[in-house]
C-alpha cells in the first residue's frame, strides 16, 4: 500500500514533473507508477511517503509549515469523504478530486506557489 497524507491525495493528481530537487521528484514518480499500476492507498495521518524524500522534513514533521500543511490534509480528508486510517483504490480517489467544485480549489490552493495543472476555480 502507498501510505499517503490528505492533502497528498489531492496533489499527486496534478504532479507536474516539478519538486524540491531530483530525489523529491524521483519519489514522486515512483509513487505515481505504483499508484497508477494499481497498488491501493492507505490514508495516513501526518508525515507519508512523500513526506520521506522532502528536504523540509524534521523527523515526521514538515519544516516548512506544519500548521499549514494540517490544515490541508483536514480539508483534503473532508473533501474527499475520507479520514487517516482508512484504504482506498487510486481511480477512486482521483475521480473525487477532479469533481471538487471550483469555489474548493479557491480556498485549498490560496497561498500555494506550487506551479502544477490543478483545476482553477
Amino acid at each position: 500500500m502507498v501510505r499517503l497524507r490528505g492533502h497528498h491525495l489531492v496533489c499527486l493528481n496534478f504532479f507536474s514533473g516539478e519538486g524540491l530537487g531530483d530525489e523529491f521528484r524521483d519519489n514522486y514518480r515512483r509513487l505515481l507508477e505504483r499508484l497508477t499500476g494499481g497498488e491501493p492507498v492507505a490514508v495516513a495521518d501526518g508525515a507519508d511517503e512523500v513526506c520521506r524524500r522532502c528536504p523540509h522534513r524534521q523527523e515526521d514533521l514538515c519544516g516548512w509549515d506544519e500548521a499549514a500543511v494540517l490544515r490541508l490534509d483536514r480539508l483534503a480528508l473532508a473533501a474527499l469523504g475520507t479520514a487517516a486510517g482508512g484504504a482506498a483504490a487510486w481511480t477512486e480517489l482521483t475521480a473525487r478530486v477532479r469533481s471538487l467544485p471550483g469555489a474548493w480549489w479557491e480556498e485549498f490552493c490560496a497561498g500555494c506557489d506550487w506551479v502544477c495543472s490543478r483545476p482553477r476555480g
